[in-house]
């Protein structure tokens, strides 16, 4: 009886063999799991647009560390913009023709110490007052002028702008935070039937490989849709809200109307993204559809260099060859035969930016130019010259089509000093509706006039 009574004793390797069946099932649900989140176009798009925009933080050094937004400092800004653009396209010709022989005086201020911020931008275009807008918060409440003419002040109202510096998070924190949120919200709120995951052949380096494409499109009516939903998103989340409404106390009253043109008629912009079979991007792409004209911009991470190439259509127009780190970027400028027709070389040390970049096709010769100079720097200031020269020649004519020149100087420090009076000021709800449309509209005014050119057009 007690022999009966003994259980049996399982052999080892029947015990061994039901833990590995264990954990292999373990691992295959776990992998199951992770596959079917992978797999999910919409999840990998989100993530990989923002492993690109952690990739290109990473990639940015400033050397200055006297601008921290998390601290008092003061920006003074003047500078001189000439332009020129000798080619038929209107709607492109307006910016040029707005910004050519503009003298810019620019300001901006924060004491968070006083909670005081103050913006000032004041553009005069052959010597007549081209742009001019005054932008004071102190304490809870925004002041605006919009008239260099006049004294006084119009009291906006409440304003939450220093919300954004509360003691929980800092101001770099906050900014990662919002661009997490709206990345996850505009993707999120792309319908699932939008993304369309394929498999597709593309140039990665010098190489063509078949890979899993995944691409969105979006026209100007789903722009709406989206950026509406992202809107509500806003309010549900409490901490994006508060920042927002730091920002634009507003932004619960700017709902888009589906008549809005965020997107020219017959345009449209299509994201796609390259993937491997480990579900890591090997190339990301932009595409801008305008009628029949498309325009194409793709960025392509390897292993000891980057290519950042512009097409045409289907067409190569140019490749930007990137090798190097922070402090030096060598960019080797190629054509759609892989033939060397130009270089670039960004340099970035504490007292000085400089770009150089030079590239010749048969049709055109474009230089850039792009010098940045520190002096005077203490621990607490610094001042710096900016020049900047772009061209754009066209060989057969000999005429330049395109310039760009500016020269400026700055001061930058972090002895704030706000001196602005806001004694009178006038009070927002006691203006003229005329008054009140005027202000409201006032940083989209220029933009009215490309809109009627738009309708022109079209």
């Amino acid at each position: 009886m007690k022999n009966n009574d003994k259980k049996k004793k399982i052999p080892f390797k029947y015990k061994m063999l039901s833990i590995v069946i264990f954990v292999l099932g373990i691992f295959l649900i776990s992998l199951g799991i992770l596959i079917n989140i992978k797999s999910n176009p919409k999840k990998v798009m989100r993530e990989s647009l923002y492993n690109l925009y952690t990739t290109i933080c990473n990639n940015i050094n400033y050397k200055q560390e006297i601008i921290n937004f998390n601290n008092n400092f003061m920006v003074d800004s003047s500078f001189k913009i000439e332009s020129t653009y000798n080619k038929d396209d209107e709607y492109i010709n307006y910016f040029f023709n707005a910004l050519n022989n503009t003298n810019n005086d620019f300001t901006y201020a924060q004491d968070l110490s006083n909670k005081k911020l103050y913006l000032n931008i004041d553009s005069k275009k052959n010597n007549n007052n081209f742009i001019f807008e005054k932008i004071l918060i102190n304490n809870a409440t925004e002041y605006i002028k919009t008239d260099n003419n006049t004294k006084q002040y119009i009291n906006r109202g409440t304003s939450n702008y220093f919300e954004i510096y509360n003691n929980d998070y800092s101001y770099n924190d906050n900014f990662n935070y919002l661009v997490l949120f709206f990345t996850n919200s505009f993707i999120n709120n792309i319908e699932d039937k939008d993304f369309i995951k394929e498999q597709a052949k593309t140039m990665i380096g010098s190489e063509e490989k078949k890979l899993n494409k995944i691409s969105v499109y979006i026209n100007n009516d789903k722009l709406i849709k989206i950026l509406n939903r992202v809107h509500i998103d806003i309010s549900n989340d409490e901490r994006v809200k508060s920042l927002v409404a730091s920002i634009d106390n507003e932004y619960k009253d700017k709902e888009i109307s589906m008549e809005t043109n965020l997107l020219r008629k017959e345009s449209s912009l299509e994201l796609i993204i390259y993937i491997d079979s480990f579900y890591k991007t090997k190339k990301y792409e932009l595409v801008y559809q305008n009628g029949i004209k498309e325009t194409r911009i793709s960025y392509t991470p390897l292993d000891n260099y980057s290519l950042i190439t512009l097409m045409d259509g289907k067409s190569i127009e140019k490749i930007y060859k990137i090798t190097g780190n922070n402090d030096k970027y060598d960019i080797e400028i190629l054509n759609a035969k892989n033939q060397n027709i130009g270089s670039m070389t960004i340099e970035n040390s504490k007292d000085r930016f400089n770009i150089l970049s030079n590239s010749e096709t048969d049709d055109n010769k474009i230089i850039l130019n792009v010098d940045r100079i520190l002096s005077k720097m203490t621990s607490n200031s610094y001042d710096s010259s900016l020049e900047i020269h772009y061209s754009n020649t066209n060989k057969i004519t000999k005429r330049k089509e395109v310039t760009i020149d500016i020269k400026g100087y700055t001061k930058v420090s972090k002895n704030v000093i706000i001196n602005e009076n806001i004694d009178n000021n006038i009070i927002y709800d006691t203006l003229s509706k005329e008054e009140k449309e005027y202000i409201d509209n006032y940083n989209i005014k220029l933009l009215s006039k490309i809109h009627k050119m738009e309708d022109v057009d079209e």
